[in-house]
């Protein structure tokens, strides 16, 4: 079980406060001394206000995955990545976040 949330503003967009809170559920798909794979899913709100005076709230599910290998005792690899398409308006506000 998790939960997360995102604070941002961009001067550029002209958006004040976007604020994302969510939550789910993961498990571990393999998980030992030298190498840990998970998987995760749940749900967001997403809520936007802009200068402008518009505002804007959507709903978006999140999934995604977590990988990590030791390659030796001081070097490991960790990529990270994650979905969030938007529920309301499907095919828009679809973002892709790869860390590593």
């Amino acid at each position: 079980m998790f939960g997360s949330s995102d604070l941002e503003a961009d001067e550029f967009q002209k958006l004040d406060l976007r604020s994302v809170l969510g939550g789910g559920f993961g498990i571990n798909l393999r998980k030992t001394d030298r190498i840990q794979l998970d998987i995760f899913g749940g749900g967001d709100l997403n809520k936007e206000f802009f200068s402008t005076g518009l505002s804007r709230s959507s709903a978006e599910m999140q999934f995604g995955q977590e990988f990590l290998i030791k390659l030796s005792g001081k070097n490991s690899w960790r990529e990270k990545l994650i979905v969030f398409p938007n529920l309301d308006e499907l095919g828009e506000g679809s973002v892709l976040i790869l860390r590593w």
